[in-house]
């Protein structure tokens, strides 16, 4: 299955058949690792977070609409525009330089900040690869303007715009009611690998685990190996049932190592989908999370006090949890992002 569990036969038909609108093909890294390019086919839950939010969903929101003609990648079809997502790789580079000669536009869609050379994730081919496939590029989307901000700064290119990544209505279906309560649920979604982060708090996290008979829920892929003496409770990350697993938290926390540059450019939608659910948030200063209703831990030795006064103040919980919802809804809902994504393909290519 491509699309979502709300995927009908009625959409796969549109899918096949649609003809009118802006012809865009989104070709994320999975189909240019084949070993023979043929039709993208994937079922939708098993897709990594940023190709399941920067391809699927557009492409499944694009069938209601008579501008676009989204679709992925396949050689054996004519398009207007080429949306290589995390994609530039020299097989990646070959499929656009053709495609430019055709006249079609090529836009390269990243959600990490591959031209920091500082950066322990980035391999240096990566630097090397990302840099020339600039070449060809017609335009960058990001998720972040720090990551906009880094590429003006930092390379010649300087068509680059930001559009952030959809918190789908499924999550604004759902709303945490936060209630006076004996005991408190902390919560973590996200990647095992990256739970270890928070051991940064682990003496915060210990202490109001004893004070509090608090809990924590941590909804991964995997059941993460991290050093906390406190109850402890996975649930296996699942999209479909996301909405309902979050709401099981009372307060979600979101340490993060920003010595590492890597971290910086970190797109909303981390704290977006348990603050769209009605879930207090406090984190550490990503960039992109500042004019949010989340609560900013600046110091480490604030984690402690500022998680301590949502836990005694279950009516704050509920202030937070309205604001945050209304603030996701207002950026971040779907209507809101495909707007931005047409007025930039209509931008970048202008129907004859």
């Amino acid at each position: 299955m491509w699309f979502g569990k709300n995927a009908t036969i009625r959409d796969y038909s549109k899918y096949f058949f649609k003809r009118h609108g802006i012809k865009v093909a989104f070709c994320p890294y999975q189909i240019t690792n084949k070993s023979f390019l043929t039709p993208y086919f994937s079922k939708y839950n098993k897709q990594m977070a940023s190709t399941r939010l920067r391809v699927h969903d557009i492409i499944y929101y694009s069938l209601y609409s008579k501008e676009i003609n989204a679709r992925f990648f396949n050689p054996l079809e004519k398009f207007d525009i080429i949306v290589f997502q995390k994609n530039f790789n020299k097989k990646a580079y070959s499929i656009a330089t053709k495609y430019k000669q055709k006249n079609t536009k090529i836009i390269l869609d990243i959600n990490v900040n591959y031209f920091d050379t500082k950066s322990d994730y980035i391999l240096r081919n990566q630097h090397f690869d990302i840099k020339n496939f600039l070449n060809v590029s017609d335009m960058i989307f990001t998720t972040t303007e720090y990551l906009k901000d880094y590429i003006l700064k930092n390379t010649p290119f300087s068509k680059v715009v930001v559009i952030p990544e959809i918190i789908s209505d499924e999550f604004f279906k759902l709303k945490k009611n936060h209630k006076k309560k004996n005991e408190i649920n902390f919560l973590y979604v996200g990647y095992a690998v990256k739970a270890l982060e928070l051991e940064l708090i682990k003496n915060e996290i210990e202490r109001l685990g004893k004070k509090y008979n608090a809990k924590l829920i941590m909804i991964c892929e995997s059941p993460p190996k991290i050093n906390i003496h406190i109850k402890k409770f996975f649930i296996k990350y699942n999209q479909f049932k996301l909405p309902s697993d979050m709401i099981k938290g009372d307060i979600f926390i979101n340490p993060r190592d920003l010595s590492e540059s890597y971290n910086l450019g970190h797109s909303f939608i981390k704290i977006g989908y348990p603050m769209s659910v009605g879930l207090p948030v406090v984190t550490s200063p990503i960039p992109s999370y500042l004019k949010s209703p989340a609560i900013i831990c600046e110091n480490d030795d604030n984690w402690f006090d500022l998680v301590e006064n949502l836990i005694n103040n279950y009516e704050l919980r509920n202030q937070l949890s309205k604001k945050g919802r209304i603030y996701c809804y207002k950026n971040f809902s779907k209507n809101i992002v495909m707007d931005q994504y047409l007025d930039y393909f209509k931008t970048l290519f202008k129907k004859e």
